[in-house]
């Protein structure tokens, strides 16, 4: 069985190139096959990510068809997962990554404006019928606006209890064209992405029960 997962978000910046990255990688860790398209025709930052370095340059590729829908059909005989990268502000692309999609991971920050997004990008997935969860990114430990974050992700109860803190070697494996657990081995953040994939795996599972 393969499952195709959409990372959307309307406000540019918010991790979902970061998520989608670092989420292929912790799933060729555990064995398993992966690939990230990517939808943003603009700034394709999955793309331009990998072209930093080897290791993801065969994982990483365009999906900028204006009906993508045979290429994902033919990417689900090739592979376990499907990670899709999508364009802010919920262009026609996310629209359509998302009817594509068996789940969406919906990024945030403790930004206000981050947060004030979110609602928009559930309607989305809420409209096409699609399970998603929030996942919190890029977030300072022990700060008032994660800690505002952390409960109004709880109120919603669809979150990972997983979340992402920032760190320097996020930034760093990037300009490498790799992903954390390749450049930081057993770092914070590669155990994060690690604990991460163990749960989008267990609600996988429950999605398709």
């Amino acid at each position: 069985m393969s499952y195709v997962i959409a990372l959307l978000q309307k406000k540019g910046g918010a991790t979902k190139t970061t998520t989608a990255i670092n989420l292929l990688g912790a799933l060729l860790e555990t064995g398993a096959t992966a690939v990230v398209c990517d939808m943003d025709r603009e700034k394709p930052d999955s793309i331009y990510w990998a072209e930093n370095g080897e290791e993801l340059s065969e994982h990483v590729i365009p999906l900028f068809e204006d009906n993508p829908m045979k290429k994902v059909s033919d990417l689900r005989q090739q592979y376990q997962f499907i990670v899709i990268d999508t364009p802010p502000q919920l262009e026609a692309a996310a629209l359509k990554a998302v009817l594509l999609c068996d789940f969406a991971i919906i990024p945030c920050g403790a930004a206000l404006i981050e947060r004030r997004a979110l609602e928009e990008a559930a309607a989305c997935a809420l409209m096409a019928n699609k399970p998603y969860k929030f996942l919190a990114s890029r977030v300072t430990k022990k700060t008032n606006a994660t800690k505002e974050l952390l409960l109004q992700l709880e109120e919603t109860k669809t979150y990972f209890k997983t979340y992402v803190t920032n760190s320097v070697v996020m930034a760093e494996c990037q300009s490498k064209g790799q992903w954390v657990g390749s450049y930081a081995p057993s770092s914070s953040s590669h155990l994060q992405y690690r604990s991460l994939v163990k749960e989008v795996l267990q609600t996988l599972e429950g999605v398709t029960a």
